[in-house]
């Protein structure tokens, strides 16, 4: 996940882009992923240091990867 989320890395210095980050890495297989009452918080300049916040919808997953031998971890976000 760290060369995932490294987006602001320079390439030279040896950080891969997220695209190639998920080509890569040890794969997963999840049978069932349940996420209930989620909630995400947001800041931005935009809103003058306050935050808004939301509810996110239940999610709910099941057999990630299990056809293709398993998924990355940056796959895995994807699907969220």
């Amino acid at each position: 996940m760290d060369a995932y989320t490294a987006q602001g890395k320079d390439k030279s210095k040896g950080a891969e882009s997220p695209k190639e980050s998920r080509k890569e890495g040890k794969k997963l297989i999840v049978e069932r992923l349940n996420i209930r009452n989620g909630k995400v918080k947001v800041s931005a300049t935009e809103l003058e240091g306050k935050t808004a916040s939301a509810a996110l919808p239940d999610i709910r997953l099941t057999d990630i990867g299990k056809k293709s031998g398993g998924a990355t971890a940056g796959e895995l976000a994807d699907r969220c």
